[in-house]
């Protein structure tokens, strides 16, 4: 249960990880 949460919020910042990056390569251009 704990290592599905785990995964769940990995899976998460993950995302979040990748829009950020994408938002900071467009506002660099």
């Amino acid at each position: 249960e704990l290592l599905d949460g785990f995964r769940a919020l990995l899976a998460i910042a993950t995302i979040t990880s990748r829009v950020v990056f994408d938002k900071l390569l467009k506002s660099l251009r």
